[in-house]
C-alpha cells in the first residue's frame, strides 16, 4: 500500500490544493485531515487548524503525513 492509498483509506485529503489551506504556503498538492465542523477556515498555517502540509511533490507529502501519524 502506498502512502497516498493509506491516508485515502483513513478519511485524508490527498491530492489537488484548497487555496484556502495553509495560505502562508506555496504548493500544488496538498495532504490533509478532513476538516470537522468548527475547525477554523480558511487557514493560514497548520497551527491554526488541521495537519495539513502543500507543496509540489505529493509523493513527498504523503510519506511525511503517514510518517507523521503512524509513528
Amino acid at each position: 500500500m502506498t502512502a497516498i492509498n493509506g491516508l485515502k483509506e483513513m478519511g485524508w485529503i490527498v491530492g489537488e490544493r484548497d487555496p484556502n489551506m495553509n495560505r502562508a504556503f506555496e504548493g500544488k498538492y496538498m495532504v490533509a485531515e478532513q476538516l470537522q465542523d468548527g475547525d477554523p477556515y480558511p487557514t493560514d498555517d497548520a497551527s491554526d487548524g488541521r495537519f495539513c502540509l502543500v507543496g509540489d511533490n505529493l509523493d513527498a507529502l504523503a510519506q511525511e503525513a503517514y510518517q507523521h501519524i503512524t509513528t
